[in-house]
């Protein structure tokens, strides 16, 4: 990006400068300027702060700062997986600050490639002195009470040593590196939302298995006080299943409480407006109940090793520490650029107007620097074995979880497979109870006991199959995986 500078100072006695940057502008057809006059001068200021203004406005990025400032919509109704999933990955804003890194990183490059295109510079100065300051030879003035300058000079670096490119090199990399990044965040972002939104599902579940044990518990409560009104029932027996009707309803308060508060988290992972009362506004439309999966260990071990982006971003950052030893090595050898331009001047000796172009060559070579280059490169040095031991560590990591996920799902299937034969038992064991003591042959504690373990049975399937449903989601973030999929 070329950047135009203008320095000077408005000055009330000569009008030399401005009428030269009036001709020079015009000339150029760049702004039309009238002959500049001691009324001109705030209009000239004037003009040439609009334009300033209105360059560095055309570099905001309008449509990143709308979007920025753009509230999330409301969430639909219902909510399924697959739509959550796809809300989060607009509106959650973790992720959306990673997105922005890249951004910062494309910012980086560009500027990084400037050095590597030509440079045009505009540069100008006006400057008045006392006469005091006017040396005399031989009865001559030597040097004006007024002189300005203006030049115009473009810039091309030939060669550097290979360090500009080595460091487009780099940043390019480093922009790989923070593009994985949004992978990794994406795959945490997403197994952020299934877990709350499967503890969504649970607390549902919860709420209806304790509303249908205080369904169950308040018939059997209607029944003994029936049976004491009719002489056929003890006191004992009502009270008895008073109590059980009263034990149920703390476990049921609770599970409503983890319903709305497990709401609050999803939305909170959603990156959604919290509207309304706690727990509110949100209709998950979903199931506990997933495919079920046996991937073998060997399978899971080598795609994290293929898929997992914190590996493959390492490897990008680990390129980019190569090509930045290279870019200190730069030092150790010569640069050379070549720059041409046009010069406007007033003349110190005479007071005419000089103008003309001129071009050359510069080389620059620092033939010894205090070993400041052969520091740097040892640096760099440092920095690319570093990322290399972080490499190790990441995938040290990533093995540990890996195997901890894996074992999670398998504890998780074993846990699902017993609970779901467990149901089956409770419901028969209470529905036999009933009967029984509907005939006679069995007590009211037979009942209650049978209920309570229906219950607790559900209860535990529930969260058996909320926790093989996390444990898949757990398997895939391990594995890498990032398609939008319940």
């Amino acid at each position: 990006m070329q950047v135009l500078t203008c320095i000077f100072n408005c000055h009330d006695d000569r009008n030399d400068f401005g009428f030269l940057l009036t001709s020079i502008l015009s000339k150029h057809a760049w702004l039309y300027l009238p002959r500049f006059d001691p009324f001109m001068k705030m209009n000239l200021c004037s003009r040439l702060s609009l334009l300033r203004t209105i360059a560095l406005t055309s570099l905001i990025p309008s449509i990143g700062l709308a979007q920025s400032n753009e509230a999330p919509p409301p969430l639909p109704h219902p909510l399924t997986l697959d739509v959550a999933l796809a809300y989060a990955v607009e509106h959650n804003p973790t992720l959306r600050r990673v997105k922005d890194q890249i951004q910062e990183q494309e910012g980086v490059v560009v500027e990084t490639r400037a050095r590597n295109i030509p440079n045009v510079r505009f540069s100008g100065n006006y400057t008045t002195q006392q006469h005091t300051l006017i040396d005399q030879l031989f009865g001559l003035s030597v040097g004006q009470p007024n002189a300005w300058q203006v030049d115009l000079v473009a810039r091309q670096t030939v060669y550097s040593g290979g360090s500009i490119r080595s460091a487009i090199a780099s940043e390019k990399d480093q922009l790989a590196a923070a593009k994985l990044a949004v992978s990794s965040t994406l795959n945490d972002t997403l197994l952020n939302v299934r877990e709350n939104f499967y503890a969504v599902l649970l607390s549902r579940e919860q709420i209806q298995v304790e509303e249908e044990a205080l369904r169950v518990l308040e018939a059997e409560l209607a029944n003994a006080k029936s049976r004491r009104s009719a002489g056929t029932g003890s006191e004992f027996d009502r009270l008895r299943a008073e109590v059980s009707v009263a034990n149920v309803r703390p476990a049921l308060i609770r599970a409503r409480n983890h319903y709305r508060i497990s709401q609050e988290q999803l939305r909170q992972s959603l990156g959604a407006p919290a509207t309304g009362s706690v727990g509110s506004e949100i209709e998950a439309d979903g199931s506990l109940i997933v495919p079920l999966i046996s991937p073998s260990l060997e399978d899971v071990v080598a795609a994290s090793r293929l898929r997992r982006p914190e590996l493959l971003r390492q490897d990008k950052t680990i390129q980019a520490a190569e090509s930045r030893i290279d870019v200190a090595r730069g030092d150790y050898y010569p640069s050379l650029s070549v720059f041409g331009g046009y010069r406007w001047e007033k003349s110190n000796f005479t007071g005419n107007r000089l103008e003309g172009w001129n071009t050359g060559v510069q080389a620059d070579w620092a033939i010894f620097d205090g070993r400041a280059t052969a520091g740097k490169v040892q640096q760099a040095r440092a920095r690319l074995q570093q990322a290399k031991h972080t490499k190790e560590e990441i995938s040290l990591s990533i093995d540990v979880q890996v195997r901890q996920a894996y074992s999670g799902l398998t504890e998780a299937s074993e846990l699902l497979q017993a609970s779901e034969k467990v149901v089956e038992q409770a419901r028969e064991s209470l529905r036999l109870s009933q009967s029984r003591y509907g005939a006679g042959s069995a007590t009211q504690l037979d009942v209650l006991q049978a209920q309570s373990a229906l219950t607790e049975a559900r209860t535990n399937l529930a969260q058996a199959q909320h926790d093989y449903a996390v444990a898949v989601a757990r398997l895939r973030r391990a594995m890498g995986e990032t398609e939008i999929t319940p």
